[in-house]
């Protein structure tokens, strides 16, 4: 647990790493439409990424064992 704690070296980097393991070619399907992509957004204000099609908030941890938990990525 102490060796994958310290992998990452803050919260930012741990997302951009279990972003890479889904998303490796950098587009960000939609878990809950399937069919959207998503765009950032600004201030990532409630989630990181919103559809474009259905229009839903989403992150990396949307539709995992971790998306309703407060533990952080890192």
């Amino acid at each position: 647990m102490i060796e994958l704690g310290e992998l990452f070296p803050n919260e930012d980097a741990a997302r951009e790493w279990f972003e890479a393991k889904p998303w490796p070619d950098g587009k960000r399907p939609c878990p809950r439409c399937v069919e959207g992509v998503g765009k950032p957004v600004p201030n990532e204000n409630p989630m990181p990424y919103r559809c474009v099609r259905c229009h839903k908030f989403f992150s990396v941890r949307t539709g995992t064992a971790l998306e309703r938990s407060k533990v952080p990525l890192k």
